[in-house]
């Protein structure tokens, strides 16, 4: 992306933002539940290699989200390491109701070589997916209904996840251990639909926020540029970011919504 093109994706995402925070519905935080969870946590964990009490948490400065060592299966059935995704692949996603396509947009976060502690959840039906902390995945319930919470308040034989058939039916799975470990390497991507199955487990795409559709609505406006830059020569596209495929660190969009949101609506992130 040239400067005039960052420009014009800034003044996209702040008018974006000013709607939001004006018009969007602000989402009740379950907060009882939180606390309920976080009070047991330490009963329900698995350490798993060198995993000293000072990592267990990620910290404020950065996003991180999914392990390395995941993938996603995209459009034609393959799969693909999560690292080499690439803006304007077509992958799975989930709507809220079905696994649909989702098409991928950018990398918020990436480091190849960096260690960083995850949560590793396992379901009864062997499905595995490593996800930092604050990184929000639905939990099913019995009425098929759901809520993404944090990884980290996730509870043995209490949670169940969405997992993806081998005919891309969604089925739920209860989960069955939790693990933390620590791992090299991470990945963070940001799809159209604010969702992505990565081992065939549905995630969220939002970290250290309390409210997945808040997330979403926050990311609006980089699906407007993106949708715009599909159709539109006059501005660049996140595809032609070559600059950005083998930079790591937190990309300059969350970096900037982060910093935004600290100074002008805190109360919507979450810290451990």
């Amino acid at each position: 992306m040239t400067c005039v093109d960052k420009l014009v994706f800034i003044s996209i995402i702040l008018s974006g933002w000013i709607f939001i925070v004006v018009i969007a519905p602000v989402p009740e935080f379950n907060e009882t539940s939180k606390n309920d969870t976080n009070s047991n946590q330490t009963k329900s964990l698995v350490c798993v290699g060198v995993c000293p009490n000072v990592e267990i948490h990620v910290i404020p400065s950065s996003w991180k989200c999914f392990s390395a060592d995941s993938w996603l299966q995209l459009r034609d059935g393959s799969k693909q390491n999560i690292g080499k995704i690439r803006s304007g692949d077509t992958l799975w996603g989930f709507n809220g109701t079905d696994a649909v396509f989702s098409e991928m947009i950018l990398m918020l976060d990436k480091s190849v070589y960096k260690k960083a502690v995850f949560y590793t959840l396992e379901t009864e039906s062997n499905h595995t997916i490593s996800l930092t902390a604050e990184h929000l995945i639905p939990i099913v319930f019995d009425n098929n209904k759901f809520t993404y919470i944090p990884a980290m308040n996730i509870k043995i034989n209490r949670d169940s996840l969405y997992v993806l058939s081998n005919d891309h039916r969604l089925i739920r799975s209860r989960v069955v251990k939790v693990s933390v470990e620590t791992k090299i390497g991470y990945f963070a991507p940001l799809t159209t639909t604010g969702t992505v199955i990565v081992n065939d487990v549905v995630a969220s795409c939002f970290s250290h926020i309390h409210s997945h559709t808040l997330g979403q609505y926050a990311m609006a406006p980089v699906r407007w540029y993106h949708m715009l830059s599909k159709y539109s020569r006059l501005i660049g596209s996140f595809t032609d970011d070559n600059s950005l495929i083998n930079q790591d660190g937190l990309h300059w969009i969350p970096e900037l919504m982060l910093n935004f949101a600290r100074q002008v609506y805190p109360s919507i992130l979450q810290f451990s």
